[in-house]
């Protein structure tokens, strides 16, 4: 979804916390009057961890069930990424 489209969601659903490491995304949420609390980005060791997290508790899929979400470089540009 777009920014847009993200920010029409969030008005329609009243959501309990806002959290993004991208300053583009806050400042425009911001400018919609939608408060987000900044987070560091993830790296490496978060993610593992993450991972880690939910092999543990079994919340797996076998490759066949995988779907891949790619970022067209359109697509990327679009939401003022760097």
């Amino acid at each position: 979804m777009s920014r847009e489209e993200f920010a029409q969601y969030l008005r329609g659903n009243t959501p309990q916390l806002v959290c993004s490491p991208d300053e583009s995304v806050i400042h425009f949420l911001a400018g919609q009057g939608i408060v987000v609390s900044q987070i560091p980005r993830p790296a490496s060791p978060e993610i593992a961890r993450l991972g880690a997290q939910k092999i543990a508790a079994g919340d797996t899929v076998t490759p066949e069930a995988l779907d891949a979400n790619y970022i067209h470089r359109a697509e990327f540009t679009k939401v003022g990424a760097r």
